[in-house]
Protein backbone atom coordinates (compact mmCIF):
# COMPACT_ATOMS: atom_id res chain seq x y z
CA UNK A 1 0.00 0.00 0.00
CA UNK A 2 1.50 3.31 -1.10
CA UNK A 3 0.54 6.54 0.64
CA UNK A 4 1.61 9.98 -0.50
CA UNK A 5 3.64 11.69 2.21
CA UNK A 6 1.38 14.63 2.93
CA UNK A 7 -0.71 15.57 5.95
CA UNK A 8 -4.00 15.21 4.05
CA UNK A 9 -3.23 11.85 2.42
CA UNK A 10 -1.92 10.33 5.63
CA UNK A 11 -5.06 11.47 7.43
CA UNK A 12 -7.33 10.05 4.75
CA UNK A 13 -5.58 6.67 4.63
CA UNK A 14 -5.18 6.06 8.37
CA UNK A 15 -8.72 7.20 9.09
CA UNK A 16 -9.87 3.95 7.44
CA UNK A 17 -8.35 1.89 10.27
CA UNK A 18 -9.38 1.47 13.86
CA UNK A 19 -7.17 2.75 16.65
CA UNK A 20 -3.85 0.95 16.37
CA UNK A 21 -0.13 1.22 17.11
CA UNK A 22 1.83 2.54 14.12
CA UNK A 23 5.59 2.09 13.91
CA UNK A 24 7.63 4.49 11.77
CA UNK A 25 11.35 4.97 11.29
CA UNK A 26 13.04 8.13 12.53
CA UNK A 27 13.83 10.59 9.77
CA UNK A 28 13.57 14.23 8.68
CA UNK A 29 9.76 14.04 8.40
CA UNK A 30 9.06 11.83 11.42
CA UNK A 31 7.94 14.73 13.67
CA UNK A 32 5.06 15.93 11.50
CA UNK A 33 4.19 12.42 10.23
CA UNK A 34 3.84 11.31 13.85
CA UNK A 35 1.63 14.32 14.59
CA UNK A 36 -0.55 13.68 11.52
CA UNK A 37 -1.19 10.04 12.44
CA UNK A 38 -1.73 10.76 16.14
CA UNK A 39 -4.29 13.41 15.21
CA UNK A 40 -6.56 10.63 13.97
CA UNK A 41 -6.25 8.65 17.20
CA UNK A 42 -3.47 6.15 16.54
CA UNK A 43 -0.45 5.58 18.76
CA UNK A 44 2.85 6.17 16.97
CA UNK A 45 6.21 4.66 17.91
CA UNK A 46 9.32 6.18 16.30
CA UNK A 47 12.04 3.53 15.96
CA UNK A 48 15.72 4.41 16.15
CA UNK A 49 17.27 2.79 13.04
CA UNK A 50 20.82 3.21 14.37
CA UNK A 51 20.03 0.76 17.16
CA UNK A 52 18.24 -1.77 14.96
CA UNK A 53 20.78 -4.08 13.36
CA UNK A 54 17.86 -5.90 11.74
CA UNK A 55 17.43 -2.82 9.52
CA UNK A 56 20.82 -1.17 9.01
CA UNK A 57 22.68 -4.52 8.89
CA UNK A 58 20.27 -6.25 6.54
CA UNK A 59 21.81 -7.18 3.16
CA UNK A 60 18.36 -7.19 1.62
CA UNK A 61 17.25 -3.69 2.51
CA UNK A 62 14.23 -2.02 0.93
CA UNK A 63 11.14 -0.19 2.11
CA UNK A 64 8.93 -3.28 2.09
CA UNK A 65 11.38 -5.40 4.11
CA UNK A 66 12.04 -2.55 6.56
CA UNK A 67 8.32 -2.03 7.12
CA UNK A 68 7.77 -5.72 7.79
CA UNK A 69 10.69 -5.85 10.25
CA UNK A 70 9.42 -2.78 12.09
CA UNK A 71 5.94 -4.32 12.36
CA UNK A 72 7.32 -7.60 13.73
CA UNK A 73 9.49 -5.79 16.30
CA UNK A 74 6.51 -3.69 17.32
CA UNK A 75 4.50 -6.86 18.00
CA UNK A 76 7.29 -8.50 20.00
CA UNK A 77 7.87 -5.51 22.27
CA UNK A 78 8.21 -1.77 21.83
CA UNK A 79 11.48 -1.70 23.78
CA UNK A 80 13.08 -3.61 20.88
CA UNK A 81 12.48 -0.56 18.68
CA UNK A 82 14.60 1.69 20.94
CA UNK A 83 11.80 4.28 20.52
CA UNK A 84 12.71 7.95 20.30
CA UNK A 85 10.79 10.58 22.23
CA UNK A 86 10.36 13.28 19.60
CA UNK A 87 9.50 16.87 20.36
CA UNK A 88 6.09 18.13 19.29
CA UNK A 89 5.43 20.55 16.45
CA UNK A 90 4.94 23.49 18.82
CA UNK A 91 8.36 23.14 20.44
CA UNK A 92 9.86 22.49 17.01
CA UNK A 93 8.44 25.79 15.76
CA UNK A 94 9.89 27.57 18.80
CA UNK A 95 13.25 25.94 18.12
CA UNK A 96 13.01 27.24 14.54
CA UNK A 97 13.17 30.78 15.97
CA UNK A 98 16.58 29.99 17.47
CA UNK A 99 17.75 28.35 14.25
CA UNK A 100 16.72 31.37 12.19
CA UNK A 101 18.46 33.74 14.58
CA UNK A 102 21.63 31.66 14.43
CA UNK A 103 21.54 31.76 10.62
CA UNK A 104 21.24 35.56 10.61
CA UNK A 105 24.12 35.87 13.08
CA UNK A 106 26.32 33.73 10.84
CA UNK A 107 25.44 35.85 7.80
CA UNK A 108 26.24 39.03 9.73
CA UNK A 109 29.60 37.62 10.83
CA UNK A 110 30.52 36.69 7.25
CA UNK A 111 29.63 40.18 6.01
CA UNK A 112 31.58 41.88 8.79
CA UNK A 113 34.63 39.70 8.11
CA UNK A 114 34.34 40.53 4.42
CA UNK A 115 34.28 44.27 5.10
CA UNK A 116 37.26 43.99 7.47
CA UNK A 117 39.23 41.92 4.97
CA UNK A 118 38.64 44.36 2.11
CA UNK A 119 39.55 47.38 4.22
CA UNK A 120 42.68 45.68 5.52
CA UNK A 121 43.75 44.98 1.92
CA UNK A 122 43.58 48.73 1.26
CA UNK A 123 45.76 49.53 4.29
CA UNK A 124 42.80 50.63 6.39
CA UNK A 125 42.31 48.01 9.15
CA UNK A 126 39.17 48.50 11.20
CA UNK A 127 39.41 48.46 15.01
CA UNK A 128 37.31 46.02 17.06
CA UNK A 129 33.68 47.03 17.41
CA UNK A 130 30.47 45.48 18.64
CA UNK A 131 28.62 43.77 15.79
CA UNK A 132 25.40 45.60 16.66
CA UNK A 133 27.01 48.98 15.92
CA UNK A 134 29.47 47.97 13.20
CA UNK A 135 27.53 49.49 10.29
CA UNK A 136 26.94 52.74 12.18
CA UNK A 137 30.54 53.13 13.32
CA UNK A 138 32.33 52.54 10.00
CA UNK A 139 29.79 53.73 7.43
CA UNK A 140 31.56 57.09 7.04
CA UNK A 141 35.14 55.89 7.51
CA UNK A 142 35.52 53.42 4.64
CA UNK A 143 38.16 54.08 1.97
CA UNK A 144 36.53 56.04 -0.84
CA UNK A 145 37.49 53.45 -3.44
CA UNK A 146 35.66 50.75 -1.47
CA UNK A 147 32.41 52.62 -0.86
CA UNK A 148 30.72 51.38 -4.09
CA UNK A 149 31.64 47.78 -3.22
CA UNK A 150 30.90 47.78 0.51
CA UNK A 151 27.95 50.15 0.83
CA UNK A 152 25.45 47.37 0.11
CA UNK A 153 27.23 45.07 2.59
CA UNK A 154 26.86 47.64 5.37
CA UNK A 155 23.18 48.03 4.54
CA UNK A 156 22.76 44.26 4.78
CA UNK A 157 24.49 44.26 8.17
CA UNK A 158 22.10 46.97 9.31
CA UNK A 159 19.07 44.95 8.18
CA UNK A 160 20.41 41.77 9.80
CA UNK A 161 20.91 43.62 13.08
CA UNK A 162 17.28 44.71 13.00
CA UNK A 163 16.10 41.13 12.36
CA UNK A 164 18.36 39.77 15.12
CA UNK A 165 16.92 42.27 17.59
CA UNK A 166 13.42 41.10 16.67
CA UNK A 167 14.43 37.50 17.25
CA UNK A 168 15.93 38.45 20.61
CA UNK A 169 12.58 39.93 21.61
CA UNK A 170 10.83 36.71 20.57
CA UNK A 171 13.31 34.64 22.57
CA UNK A 172 12.75 36.80 25.63
CA UNK A 173 8.98 36.52 25.24
CA UNK A 174 9.08 32.74 24.77
CA UNK A 175 11.30 32.29 27.81
CA UNK A 176 8.98 34.21 30.10
CA UNK A 177 5.60 33.02 28.80
CA UNK A 178 5.88 29.48 27.41
CA UNK A 179 8.99 28.17 29.15
CA UNK A 180 9.04 29.53 32.73
CA UNK A 181 11.53 26.80 33.74
CA UNK A 182 14.22 28.85 32.00
CA UNK A 183 14.04 31.37 34.85
CA UNK A 184 15.91 28.95 37.12
CA UNK A 185 18.59 28.42 34.49
CA UNK A 186 19.07 32.16 33.99
CA UNK A 187 20.22 32.46 37.60
CA UNK A 188 23.60 31.07 36.51
CA UNK A 189 26.02 33.88 35.55
CA UNK A 190 26.65 34.07 31.82
CA UNK A 191 23.36 32.32 31.00
CA UNK A 192 20.70 34.55 29.50
CA UNK A 193 17.34 33.93 27.88
CA UNK A 194 18.89 32.75 24.62
CA UNK A 195 21.11 30.06 26.16
CA UNK A 196 18.45 28.93 28.65
CA UNK A 197 15.77 28.60 25.97
CA UNK A 198 18.13 26.82 23.57
CA UNK A 199 19.09 24.40 26.35
CA UNK A 200 15.48 23.53 27.19
CA UNK A 201 14.30 23.23 23.59
CA UNK A 202 17.30 21.24 22.36
CA UNK A 203 17.31 18.71 25.20
CA UNK A 204 13.49 18.67 25.02
CA UNK A 205 13.02 16.12 27.81
CA UNK A 206 14.86 16.75 31.08
CA UNK A 207 14.43 13.10 32.08
CA UNK A 208 16.17 11.70 29.00
CA UNK A 209 19.47 11.51 30.92
CA UNK A 210 19.92 9.30 33.97
CA UNK A 211 22.95 11.34 35.04
CA UNK A 212 23.39 15.07 34.44
CA UNK A 213 27.03 14.47 33.54
CA UNK A 214 25.83 12.77 30.36
CA UNK A 215 24.80 16.18 29.02
CA UNK A 216 28.44 17.14 28.45
CA UNK A 217 28.97 14.13 26.19
CA UNK A 218 25.61 14.72 24.47
CA UNK A 219 26.74 18.22 23.46
CA UNK A 220 30.18 17.07 22.33
CA UNK A 221 32.04 18.92 25.09
CA UNK A 222 34.07 15.91 26.27
CA UNK A 223 37.47 14.92 24.76
CA UNK A 224 37.64 12.08 22.30
CA UNK A 225 39.59 9.01 23.39
CA UNK A 226 42.10 6.86 21.52
CA UNK A 227 43.76 4.89 24.28
CA UNK A 228 45.80 1.84 23.29
CA UNK A 229 48.85 -0.01 24.67
CA UNK A 230 49.46 2.53 27.41
CA UNK A 231 49.25 5.41 24.90
CA UNK A 232 46.59 7.93 25.87
CA UNK A 233 46.97 11.14 23.83
CA UNK A 234 45.09 14.31 24.73
CA UNK A 235 42.55 14.81 21.94
CA UNK A 236 40.09 17.53 21.07
CA UNK A 237 36.45 17.44 22.07
CA UNK A 238 34.14 15.16 20.10
CA UNK A 239 31.84 17.99 18.87
CA UNK A 240 28.92 15.57 18.80
CA UNK A 241 25.32 16.66 19.18
CA UNK A 242 23.79 20.04 18.48
CA UNK A 243 26.40 22.53 17.21
CA UNK A 244 24.31 25.62 18.00
CA UNK A 245 23.81 24.78 21.66
CA UNK A 246 27.46 23.73 22.00
CA UNK A 247 28.53 27.13 20.65
CA UNK A 248 26.22 28.90 23.09
CA UNK A 249 27.58 26.90 26.02
CA UNK A 250 31.12 27.89 25.02
CA UNK A 251 29.97 31.52 24.95
CA UNK A 252 28.64 31.07 28.48
CA UNK A 253 32.02 29.66 29.53
CA UNK A 254 33.79 32.67 28.08
CA UNK A 255 31.49 35.06 29.93
CA UNK A 256 31.95 33.26 33.25
CA UNK A 257 35.75 33.51 32.99
CA UNK A 258 35.73 37.24 32.29
CA UNK A 259 37.45 39.40 34.89
CA UNK A 260 34.33 41.48 35.53
CA UNK A 261 32.20 38.42 36.39
CA UNK A 262 31.64 37.55 40.04
CA UNK A 263 33.41 34.58 41.61
CA UNK A 264 31.69 31.19 41.68
CA UNK A 265 32.55 27.51 41.56
CA UNK A 266 32.41 27.53 37.77
CA UNK A 267 34.91 30.36 37.50
CA UNK A 268 37.20 28.77 40.09
CA UNK A 269 37.18 25.53 38.11
CA UNK A 270 38.30 27.37 34.98
CA UNK A 271 41.00 29.35 36.76
CA UNK A 272 42.50 26.14 38.12
CA UNK A 273 43.02 24.97 34.55
CA UNK A 274 44.27 28.31 33.28
CA UNK A 275 45.54 30.63 36.02
CA UNK A 276 47.45 32.64 33.39
CA UNK A 277 45.24 34.30 30.79
CA UNK A 278 48.21 34.62 28.41
CA UNK A 279 48.28 30.87 27.70
CA UNK A 280 45.91 30.52 24.74
CA UNK A 281 45.84 26.72 24.71
CA UNK A 282 45.12 26.47 28.42
CA UNK A 283 42.52 29.22 28.15
CA UNK A 284 40.63 27.32 25.45
CA UNK A 285 40.67 24.17 27.58
CA UNK A 286 39.41 26.17 30.55
CA UNK A 287 36.56 27.67 28.53
CA UNK A 288 35.46 24.24 27.28
CA UNK A 289 35.72 22.76 30.79
CA UNK A 290 33.57 25.56 32.21
CA UNK A 291 31.09 25.16 29.35
CA UNK A 292 30.80 21.46 30.15
CA UNK A 293 30.37 22.14 33.87
CA UNK A 294 27.75 24.78 33.09
CA UNK A 295 25.75 22.36 30.93
CA UNK A 296 25.76 19.79 33.73
CA UNK A 297 24.72 22.45 36.24
CA UNK A 298 21.87 23.68 34.04
CA UNK A 299 20.49 20.17 33.77
CA UNK A 300 20.71 19.70 37.56
CA UNK A 301 18.82 22.94 38.12
CA UNK A 302 16.23 21.92 35.53
CA UNK A 303 15.70 18.55 37.20
CA UNK A 304 15.64 19.68 40.85
CA UNK A 305 14.35 23.26 40.45
CA UNK A 306 16.60 24.22 43.36
CA UNK A 307 17.88 27.81 43.64
CA UNK A 308 21.29 28.35 42.14
CA UNK A 309 24.09 28.39 44.73
CA UNK A 310 27.33 29.79 43.22
CA UNK A 311 29.48 28.11 45.89
CA UNK A 312 27.65 24.83 46.40
CA UNK A 313 30.68 22.65 45.63
CA UNK A 314 32.95 24.76 47.84
CA UNK A 315 30.63 24.25 50.80
CA UNK A 316 30.75 20.48 50.55
CA UNK A 317 32.91 18.85 53.23
CA UNK A 318 36.13 17.47 51.82
CA UNK A 319 36.63 13.74 51.94
CA UNK A 320 39.16 12.58 54.50
CA UNK A 321 41.28 9.66 53.33
CA UNK A 322 42.20 7.32 56.13
CA UNK A 323 45.76 5.99 56.20
CA UNK A 324 45.96 2.34 55.32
Amino acid sequence: MNVRTSWEDLGTRFALFESATVVIEAGPSSVWVKAAIEEIGHEVLVANPRKLALIYGNHKKNDKVDAENLARLGRLGRELLAPINLRNLESLSDLAVLRARDLFVKQRTELINHVRSMCSGFGHPLPPRDSHYFHRRFADSLPKKLVPALKAALEQIKDLNAHIREYDKKVERLSKTKYPETARLREVPGVGSLIALAFVLTLHDRHRFKDSREVGAFLGLVPRQDQSCGHNPQLRISKAGDATLRKLMVMAGQRILRDDMSDCDLKSHGLKICPDSQSKGAKKRAVVAVARKTAVLLHCLWITDEPYDPFRNSKRPKRVTRPQ
